[in-house]
Formats: C-alpha cells, structure tokens, sequence
C-alpha cells in the first residue's frame, strides 16, 4: 500500500465561496503540493440569515417557499436540481412550523446552509476532476455535547466512527468536503456550533486526522494588526501564538469562533489564517515562539463602565472578591475588571451596565459607592510579552483612559466613545506599527498594508521617538499610580 499523503484540512467560509475559481485552485494547489486535502465549508453567503429569517417567521408559507427557491437558485447543478436536499429543508421548515420554533428544530433548519453548500463544492471540483464526495458531518459521527451556555466538540466520541470513515475516503485518494457548523448530539439530533462555528469544526476534524495543519481561508484578508476601517495602515500579522489569537477573538477581533483553537491546541497543530485574494496574507498561529511575537489593536464597542469605590490596602482584595460574587451571583456577565482612578472599574455590555448603574436595590454592589456609567469602548493591545511596554503608551492614550487592565498578553484601556478612534490609532503607530520593519529582521512577512476605501495607498507612520522599555518593577509602579498621576509623568 502506497504511503498516506500528510492531511490538510481546508476551510472555505461563505465570502470565500463566492469565487468557485479561487477555490478550485486552492485545493488542486494542495494536490499538487502532495497533500491529501479535506475540505470544510460554511453556507453561501446569504444563506444562513435567510434560514434564520424563516425561523422567526415559523407560519410564514409564503416566505418558506421563497427561501427555498432563493437558496437552490444560489446552488445551480446540483444534480436532480438538489432534490434530496430540498425535500429534506422543506421537511426541516415544516418542522419548525409545528414545533414552536424549539432550538433542536432550528438547529436542523440551519443546517441546511452548510448541506446544500457541501454538495454543491463537490459538483464543482468533480466536473475539474477532482474526486469530491460530500460528506454530512451528523451522518458521518461527528458528536457534539450541550452545556449551559454554549455547544462543544465531542472529540473522544467522534474518533469512533467519524475518524476511521473520513480516513478510509483518504485512503482511496478520495477529496472529502464537509459541512461545517453542526454535529449530533448523542441522541442523533443536530445541534450548530454558533456564527463563526465552521473554524471550530475544521480545527476538531484537523485534530481527529492528525493533520499537518488548517488552513481557515477568507475572502480578502487574514488576521489584521487593526481593523482597517479604523487603522488605514492595518497590515497583516504574520504569526500568532495560541494565546494570542485567543486573546484577540476574546476583546473583539473577529477572527475566530471562541473555542476554535481548542481541538488544535494539545497536538501542536498550525492553524494558517489565509486570504483567498491575495496567497501572500497568510497568519499562522501555532504554538508560541517569543522570538516571533507580533502586535495587534483591536476594541469592544458601545459597553458600560461601572466604577465603585472600594477601600485600598488590605480590605481592597476582600472587597473586590464580594464584589464579584454578588455580580456571579446576580448572573451579570463580566468583561473586564479595571483598575480605575476611584478604586474598581467593571465592564459589563450596555444593557447590564445601564440595569446596575440606575439601580438602587438589589443585592449587587450593596454598600459600595459608585459612580454614575460611562458608555465606553474597550480598546486592547494584544501579543506575548506586551506588559514590558507600558511604558510606550501613548501619554494622550493614558489621558483619555476610565480605567486600565494588565495581563501577560494584553493592556485594556476603557475610553469614552467618542475618543476610542484616536486611542486605537494611537496605539497601532506607536506600538504595532513601529515593529513592522522588524519583523523581517525576524524572518517574518508582514502582510503590505490594507487599501484605503478611497483606493490610495495609506500615509505612512510618522517616525516617533519612543522612549525604552521599562524594568517589570517600573511597571508596576506605574500601574499602582492613579491615572491622572500616569497621564502627568
């Protein structure tokens, strides 16, 4: 028997999808790279809102029908005209109809978007010559658990059946291409991952096949040092830790689902992040090398901050700790804790923020003086190592800021909305942009920076002088500072 080619899972999300021709040439790329390529999709564009549409309007006939109508138009040869499949959504919205909209119907509604797309991608790259088999990840064995607030992966349950059946189509030089987003849960029924949930699946199916690595393929652009509709100057960052990458989905970047590096993780497994418009923008995320630290800006819009008085010295870590019960207790959902000029800032979303702040009874924050919310945006400087520059936030940054967070890999700063803009540029040309140049120093490739809306080039960073890093003793010094105390220095 011939030796097995080494795997490499591919994902297509919906943007990507819209040009066949780009995808096509990925895969046969693979091909000829002497890999055997597994292909996970999500739905078309369009698709899964139009699903979701109909789940709202459960005794909508009319737009049920046009739904389905809509979403084969948006998969033409399909053999039979996809007749398995529409037979099977119209049987998945009737479902919903009678079934008062209950999660383990919507669930199968919803997957039809990753179904139909699953077979469509495989029509395709058969009529290229491709060997393409669509593959039901539900049907295959892929196992899925609920918890209270989210569903995961089963790998454990899915090595059982789901793993041998896709190596079996390997081993016949078969080009398996899968629905992401859902699985089954122990009793057969669907359940879908969340938005974003086809990255989770491809990072499980790499994991269960030992794969070389994942390739999670966009439409225009991988993972970015600052959202371009913010940061002109955004370019793409060449390599993420896991840590990193997690640390930069968790305070906004919307580059990964939340539990997507969590398959990946143990096995050392890369995860590349790649534009399917331009092969050079490529991030690769894998396990962390601090000779390769990179920096990122990203922010969490439109929140609420809550500052509470609280004692200093001794009683300051009590009081917090009864704090943060009440709120775990009370179900109030945390972003972030803050030191703030008046003791504790608490980022909650606005809708909690604005509940707490108006409140006056209750069992939360009983006995603890506050102030009245700030609407905030959370603004983080994410990457390895990036509390030893501290010291090199912009001064303006610091002035403007509510309240600050610090970890090994992260610096949070609560600013009012209508400065968070300044804040971010700030922080991407003094830390993010400044490192550049030196990452090809490293043997690293920093993407060429993102096209403004307008088409021109953007204006390059100023060149700022910037002081030197501090000790981990002066930062900590700073950091037990009052801000405005800081923002002087």
């Amino acid at each position: 028997m011939p030796a097995e080619r080494p795997r490499v899972v591919v994902k297509f999300g919906g943007a990507a999808l819209e040009r066949a021709d780009g995808v096509l040439e990925r895969v046969r790329s693979l091909l000829e790279e002497g890999t055997s390529p597994v292909v996970v999709v999500s739905a078309r564009e369009g698709v899964t809102d139009r699903l979701i549409a109909s789940a709202e309007h459960p005794r909508d006939r009319r737009q049920h029908a046009d739904a389905v109508r809509w979403i084969v138009r948006r998969h033409p040869g399909l053999p039979r005209g996809g007749a398995t499949l529409v037979t099977g959504l119209r049987r998945a919205l009737s479902h919903v109809e009678t079934g008062n909209g209950s999660d383990d119907r919507v669930d199968r509604l919803l997957s039809y978007g990753e179904r139909f797309s699953a077979s469509w991608v495989s029509v395709a790259l058969r009529r290229a010559g491709v060997d393409a088999v669509p593959v039901e990840t539900d049907q295959a064995g892929l196992i899925v658990r609920r918890t209270y607030d989210r569903t995961e992966i089963d790998l454990e349950g899915s090595t059982t059946r789901f793993a041998p059946a896709l190596r079996r189509l390997l081993q016949r030089g078969r080009t398996p291409v899968l629905t992401g987003f859902f699985g089954a849960l122990r009793n057969r029924r669907v359940a879908t991952l969340g938005r974003g949930g086809s990255d989770y699946s491809a990072t499980a199916i790499g994991a269960l096949l030992e794969a070389r690595r994942v390739e999670l393929v966009k439409r225009h652009a991988s993972v970015l040092s600052a959202d371009p509709a913010q940061v002109p100057g955004a370019f793409v960052v060449p390599r993420l830790s896991y840590d990193e990458a997690e640390e930069l989905a968790r305070f906004g970047a919307r580059v990964l689902h939340p539990l997507t590096l969590d398959p990946v993780r143990s096995s050392g497994v890369e995860v590349w992040v790649r534009a399917l418009d331009d092969p050079t923008a490529v991030t690769v995320i894998g396990p962390p090398r601090p000779e390769e630290s990179c920096r990122a800006v990203t922010s969490l819009p439109a929140l609420s901050l809550l500052q509470v008085r609280v004692p200093r010295g001794r009683t300051r870590a009590p009081a917090v700790a009864r704090l943060a019960a009440e709120l775990r207790r009370d179900r109030v959902p945390v972003i972030a804790w803050l030191t703030a000029p008046v003791g504790v800032g608490i980022v909650l979303d606005a809708a909690s923020g604005g509940r707490l702040g108006t409140s006056r009874s209750g069992s939360v924050f009983t006995g603890a003086p506050r102030e009245p919310p700030v609407r905030v945006d959370l603004v983080t400087l994410v990457g390895d190592g990036v509390v030893t520059e501290f010291g090199r936030v912009p001064r303006t940054v610091l002035r403007r800021a509510k309240g600050v967070a610090v970890s090994a890999r992260s610096l949070s700063f609560a600013i009012p909305r209508r400065q968070s803009l300044f804040a971010i540029r700030a922080l991407h040309e003094a830390l993010v942009a400044s490192r550049r140049a030196d990452y090809s120093l490293r043997g690293l490739t920093a993407g060429r920076p993102v096209r403004r809306i307008d088409g021109r080039p953007p204006a390059a960073p100023s060149r700022r002088s910037t002081r030197p890093l501090p000790s981990s003793s002066a930062v900590a010094s700073v950091l037990s500072q009052p801000l405005s105390a800081r923002a002087e220095g």
